[in-house]
């Protein structure tokens, strides 16, 4: 028996990416559940929610900044485009993970209408796309699904660097 492992189409992408990547970039954590809502999203609370995605984990995180000066700012928004396997995965899931992961590729560069920057430097590995909005789209897999990061450049750059001087944090 063979069962779909579904991804995000670009009709389910493109309207979320499009507000999410023309957001100031100093957007307050708590009006993202209006965000939300308008790309037809459930929020749980202001951190939290499902997505509209048609994939068996539909969820969303979003991450506040670590910037003291920018407390209760945006930094991040992550959510799964794709199934998800659970720790009982079949041997061939890295397979069918790799497989998802070059369609939403596909997807995202469709939507963005541009190719990727680059690849991701760090951690599990992706693609990134760094986007005239000042945006960057960070596209993830690991074993079990693929994520889809999105964050403002900006701040992201400022994040990484007081972590790396020691000014904030790591949060690890």
């Amino acid at each position: 028996m063979t069962t779909e492992f579904h991804t995000v189409d670009y009709e389910g992408l493109n309207p979320a990416l499009d507000t999410l990547i023309n957001l100031p970039d100093e957007f307050p954590l708590a009006d993202l559940p209006l965000v939300t809502r308008q790309i037809g999203w459930t929020p749980q609370d202001p951190r939290v929610g499902q997505t509209n995605f048609h994939v068996n984990r539909p969820l969303y995180i979003a991450t506040e900044s670590r910037k003291k000066a920018l407390a209760r700012t945006l930094s991040h928004i992550s959510f799964r485009v794709s199934d998800s396997f659970s720790e009982n995965s079949p041997p061939s899931a890295k397979a069918i993970v790799d497989e998802a992961f070059s369609r939403v590729a596909s997807v995202v560069e469709t939507c963005l209408g541009m190719p990727a920057t680059r690849e991701r430097p760090w951690g599990d590995p992706g693609l990134t796309w760094d986007t005239p909005q000042g945006w960057q789209i960070d596209l993830v897999r690991n074993d079990f699904t693929v994520w889809l990061h999105v964050k403002s450049k900006r701040l992201h750059d400022l994040e990484i660097y007081q972590i790396q001087h020691g000014l904030v944090d790591a949060g690890l």
